[in-house]
């Protein structure tokens, strides 16, 4: 994030020399390299005139012999045969899968390590690695880059839940012999005037980062930060652009001292209500008596205002599982039990989420 502000702020011709000056563009540089090439962009600059002149103009008005220190980076696609970027920038390279970008790798002799069809991988200088698993090849090649959402988008679900949309391009989750329980908790959140309102979240154990609704960011009356970033679900459909984040103090529905400060990206709407249908006496009364129910309601439908990640449920889960009657699983938290899985009834119509 720090890189990404201090290079939004570059001047172009700035920003050009400095993704010029770079072995490989497409890898994220480090903090250390950025700062190593401001100070000599800094002192190559205090050599020219004071007046933002480009240097040709500078030459023939003071007749100062001065050569630009960057010239223009010809590319030569080796997959679609463009000029205008290299084959790690290609979308149509992009769009392929892991598996058939190493057959074009090898088919074309291209340098596993930067893609470049002018030398061997043991023969490269680059000092870059994977960013995922930090071995000597591209990332667009390595197995953990399954697609190019996972690289280029800062926010990717890549498993259900997925976010809801009013369109065509929705998730489906079919319950075909079975009525499916997401698992959900009932959450208080500190909002402007050290008001905590109650709401309930959706553990989506396939997302990426934590989401809340617009009603909810208006409800507390919290301040938003200004983003822009796209979000995309299952098939690489996009599902929404966020536009804002928000901190949010979160803490369980009961008397606790836990409490977890954390980020959430805002969207006009995340799910429809869940469950889709209500659950009729999922738990016995022994079940009942025995648990503290992250969300007494689980198996009624309601609104999800909040969408937490599988960083967070892997954060507050504990040892504790209970296998019940019903064919459900019950899991202990710090917010207290939750109830998820697959009852024994079934469920005509599938759960859109």
């Amino acid at each position: 994030m720090l890189i990404a502000n201090i290079c939004a702020k570059l001047d172009f011709d700035t920003l050009r020399a400095f993704e010029e000056s770079l072995d490989d563009p497409s890898e994220m540089p480090t903090l250390e390299t950025v700062t190593k090439f401001l100070l000599k962009r800094y002192r190559t600059l205090s050599l020219l005139p004071y007046k933002s002149e480009r240097p040709n103009e500078a030459r023939n008005k003071h007749n100062v012999h001065t050569a630009s220190t960057t010239r223009k980076r010809t590319y030569k696609c080796v997959k679609c045969n463009s000029n205008e970027h290299p084959v790690w920038k290609c979308d149509e390279f992009l769009k392929l899968n892991t598996k058939k970008r190493i057959d074009i790798v090898k088919q074309l002799k291209l340098c596993s390590n930067c893609l470049s069809p002018n030398h061997k991988a043991s023969e490269c200088t680059s000092k870059f690695t994977c960013r995922h698993c930090k071995k000597r090849h591209h990332t667009e090649i390595c197995f953990s880059n399954k697609s190019r959402s996972e690289q280029t988008q800062h926010n990717t679900l890549v498993a259900a839940p997925t976010l809801a949309q009013d369109t065509n391009e929705h998730s489906v989750l079919h319950a075909q012999h079975s009525e499916v329980i997401l698992p959900t908790i009932m959450i208080k959140i500190k909002g402007k005037n050290n008001q905590w309102i109650q709401c309930r979240a959706l553990l989506g154990t396939g997302a990426g980062d934590n989401y809340v609704t617009e009603r909810m960011v208006q409800l507390l009356s919290l301040k938003k930060s200004k983003i822009s970033t796209a979000i995309k679900g299952i098939g690489d459909v996009k599902a929404a652009i966020c536009k804002a984040t928000v901190e949010l103090h979160i803490k369980p529905r009961f008397n606790s001292k836990y409490l977890v400060l954390t980020s959430a990206l805002v969207l006009p709407k995340l799910t429809s209500l869940l469950p889709q249908a209500h659950v009729s006496q999922p738990l016995n009364n022994k079940e009942w008596a025995k648990l503290t129910l992250a969300d007494p309601t689980f198996n009624q439908p309601g609104q999800i205002d909040l969408i937490l990640s599988a960083t967070f449920y892997a954060n507050i889960i504990k040892e504790r599982i209970q296998h019940l009657d019903s064919g459900l699983r019950a899991q202990d938290t710090d917010f207290g039990w939750i109830i998820f899985g697959n009852t024994l009834s079934k469920l005509p119509n599938p759960v859109c989420i």
